[in-house]
């Protein structure tokens, strides 16, 4: 079992974070898989000729899920946590952990922390619970949208490497790689003991020399407005993950997903 961090040493603020924060709070052992976005869009092998839109960030993000779900296979890892460097973990991360994967089916990922910016539908019908929290099914594999934290069993490892590599989608599109096939099911944790501390995104939604991007890095500059957009980050971000319901109907993705037995990725053909 292995612990993968995405994160990088430029980004000195998150990397001396969340390298701190998770050797406080876990002892299993920890890899760090970042890779630098910039550099990456000078290897025109890293992404598909219509992936030209995705940002720096977004794609050095999907680059190390990437490299840790090939290290996944290397090590002959039957599952593994992945985290990004804005996560706050639980005290009791490891115990957390470890009861979940107790839980992982094959070609599976179960996120630890799943905030939706629409009213997110999960199904209580084979719901797993462990102390005050359950594992549950997302009626549409587009709820879950994030990737700060969560649990990748190796089949679904080996299948999201082959879809996405070269990069044709972000690393938190479940959605797309539910639909080709490359992950066999979905669940989530509710309620969630994950949460996210509000740094400034490096993932470069807006254009490095953007006049709206250099207003917010001069915003970001003075101490106290630091402060006051990192509480509206983690305001917005504590909103969002209480933005679900819950229903007594099953979810279709509990099924087998009938794509993933025989998914055949064409890169010629990228997917958003």
């Amino acid at each position: 079992m292995r612990l993968f961090i995405v994160t990088l040493p430029k980004f000195e603020e998150r990397y001396s974070y969340i390298t701190q924060h998770a050797a406080a709070v876990s002892s299993l052992q920890s890899e760090i898989v970042g890779v630098d976005g910039s550099e990456a869009l000078h290897d025109k092998t890293c992404f598909t000729h219509q992936e030209m839109c995705l940002s720096a960030g977004q794609l050095g993000c999907a680059l190390g899920h990437l490299t840790a779900y090939r290290r996944m296979q290397e090590l002959g890892l039957e599952w593994a946590v992945m985290i990004e460097d804005d996560a706050v973990l639980p005290f009791d991360f490891d115990k957390v952990v470890f009861e979940i994967s107790r839980f992982i089916r094959e070609g599976e990922v179960i996120s630890l922390y799943s905030p939706s910016i629409e009213k997110a539908v999960y199904s209580s019908v084979g719901a797993v619970t462990i102390g005050d929290m359950r594992i549950l099914a997302p009626m549409k594999a587009r709820y879950v949208r994030t990737t700060l934290s969560y649990i990748i069993e190796r089949s679904a490892a080996r299948q999201i490497l082959k879809f996405n590599m070269p990069v044709r989608t972000v690393a938190d599109n479940f959605a797309a790689f539910y639909e080709a096939g490359a992950l066999n099911h979905i669940r989530v944790l509710q309620p969630s003991p994950f949460k996210m501390i509000g740094f400034e995104s490096t993932i470069g939604y807006l254009p490095r020399d953007g006049l709206i991007r250099k207003i917010s890095r001069r915003l970001n500059d003075l101490p106290m407005t630091r402060r006051l957009l990192k509480f509206r980050r983690e305001i917005m971000h504590r909103r969002r993950i209480n933005n679900f319901v819950e229903v007594q109907d099953p979810s279709p993705l509990m099924d087998v997903n009938p794509v993933y037995s025989d998914a055949t990725y064409d890169s010629s053909s990228p997917r958003n």
